[in-house]
C-alpha cells in the first residue's frame, strides 16, 4: 500500500513545514498616479483597510454550525458531530475559528479566493472516515491546474490546486483535499475575481494623495 499512496510531502509533518502556507506574496503594479498596487499594499490605504475589517469581522461573527435533519424536515444542531468542533471552535490545533475565518475572507476579498488544506484522518482514500484539521493556504501561493498540455499529467492523477512552497518547489493537492472558497463574480463558477484588480487605480489614487500630502507638509508645507 505504501507503493500505492506514498506518504506526501505536506504541511503536517510539524510546525516548521506548516510556515510557507502562511506567507505568500504577489508582484505590485504601478498605477496612473505612479503608485504599485497589490494585495497587501491596498491594505495601507486606511478605507480600504476598514473596508475589509468590517466584511472579515462580520463573517467572523456568524455562526458556523452543523445541523443534521430530524423529525418532519426540522433541522436540529448536531454539536456531537466530529465536524462541529472543527467548524465552530478549533480549525486545527494552532489557531481559534475566529481568525481562521478572517484570514479566508480577507484572502477572498483581496485575492479572489480562500484557501484551506483539508487534513483527513487517514492519506490513504480508501480508508479516510472524518476530518481532523484545516490548514490556511495563502491565496498568494495557489495556482489553479488545468486540463492543457504543461498540467495534463497531473489533472489526470485527480490534482486540482498547485500550491508553491519557499523554495519555489509545489505540493499538489486534490478537490478533498482543498477548502476553496471563491470571491465575487467566479465567471466560470470555480475561480473568483480580486478586488484589487478592478480597484486597482482608485486605492493607487488614494494612496498617492496620502503621499503627496505627508511629502508637502513634510517639508515645511
Amino acid at each position: 500500500m505504501d507503493l500505492l499512496f506514498p506518504k506526501r510531502a505536506g504541511p503536517f509533518d510539524n510546525v516548521e513545514d506548516r510556515a510557507w502556507f502562511f506567507q505568500g506574496s504577489a508582484p505590485s503594479s504601478k498605477t496612473t498616479a505612479g503608485v504599485g498596487v497589490n494585495e497587501e499594499t491596498s491594505l495601507n490605504l486606511p478605507a480600504w483597510w476598514c473596508g475589509c475589517r468590517v466584511l472579515c469581522e462580520a463573517v467572523m461573527s456568524l455562526p458556523c454550525l452543523t445541523y443534521r435533519r430530524g423529525k418532519d424536515d426540522h433541522r436540529e444542531t448536531a454539536n456531537d458531530h466530529w465536524l462541529f468542533d472543527l467548524l465552530w471552535r478549533q480549525p486545527n490545533p494552532d489557531m481559534p475559528a475566529g481568525p481562521f475565518v478572517e484570514g479566508r475572507m480577507l484572502h477572498q476579498i483581496n485575492y479572489g479566493n480562500g484557501f484551506a488544506e483539508i487534513e483527513w484522518d487517514n492519506p490513504n482514500p480508501m480508508r479516510r472516515s472524518q476530518v481532523i484539521a484545516l490548514w490556511p493556504i495563502h491565496a498568494g501561493r495557489v495556482r489553479r491546474i488545468l486540463p492543457r498540455y504543461q498540467d495534463k499529467a497531473d489533472y489526470d492523477a485527480g490534482y486540482r490546486y498547485s500550491v508553491r512552497n519557499d523554495d519555489n518547489s509545489r505540493t499538489l493537492l486534490k478537490a478533498d483535499e482543498t477548502l476553496h472558497v471563491p470571491g465575487i463574480f467566479p465567471e466560470d463558477g470555480i475561480w473568483g475575481k480580486s478586488c484589487v484588480q478592478y480597484h486597482r487605480e482608485a486605492i493607487g489614487f488614494g494612496q498617492g494623495v496620502e503621499r503627496y500630502g505627508s511629502s508637502f507638509f513634510g517639508t515645511g508645507g
